[in-house]
């Protein structure tokens, strides 16, 4: 059987969300596309620390980016294993 994938996303929500939600409908077939509601900031809000959250959240403020509980941790290194993001001239992990 071929089944279409099945998209779980977080953001920020807004209008860079739901274009995202698009664009992988149109590129991918996915049929179904489902976001966190309220976004991830209202997840942290909610949870904090004491959520699923693992890794570091990329706010558009000076913090740069927060933790689970919402503190500025731009320069608290994650393990490798956590970091999603990767150079991309030497394929190291990249979490900036």
């Amino acid at each position: 059987h071929n089944i279409p994938p099945q998209v779980l996303m977080y953001c920020t929500g807004g209008i860079r969300c739901e274009k995202t939600s698009a664009f992988i409908r149109q590129t991918t077939g996915a049929t179904s596309v489902h976001h966190l509601k309220g976004g991830i900031h209202r997840y942290l809000e909610a949870y904090g620390a004491d959520g699923h959250w693992l890794g570091k959240n990329f706010v558009f403020d000076r913090r740069q980016s927060v933790d689970g509980g919402g503190k500025a941790d731009l320069d608290t290194p994650l393990p490798d294993a956590l970091v999603v993001g990767r150079c991309y001239s030497c394929d190291v992990p990249h979490d900036r």
